[in-house]
């Protein structure tokens, strides 16, 4: 995923740019991780900071990101930060 540089990017923005790039609808990505779709929802519009460290390293699997893609995009003291593969 390429962002513009120098500009911030959320873990929400990063997460809907991927998803979107892997062509999968917020429902598809949902079922493929085992969370609701109401949580991608919430956490790609900023309602939401994150999701748990599992969920986010199932969600990089899913869509074929490389590891810690997603996760680089969470604030510092998230826990998957201390589990990226």
């Amino acid at each position: 995923i390429i962002f513009e540089k120098g500009k911030p990017v959320t873990f929400g923005d990063a997460l809907k740019a991927a998803r979107k790039a892997a062509k999968l609808s917020q429902t598809q990505l949902a079922e493929a991780v085992g969370v609701r779709q109401s949580s991608i929802a919430q956490v790609e519009t900023g309602k939401r900071s994150g999701l748990e460290a599992d969920t986010v390293f199932a969600l990089e699997k899913t869509m074929r990101l490389r590891a810690g893609e997603l996760v680089q995009h969470l604030p510092p003291d998230h826990p998957a930060h201390l589990k990226v593969k």
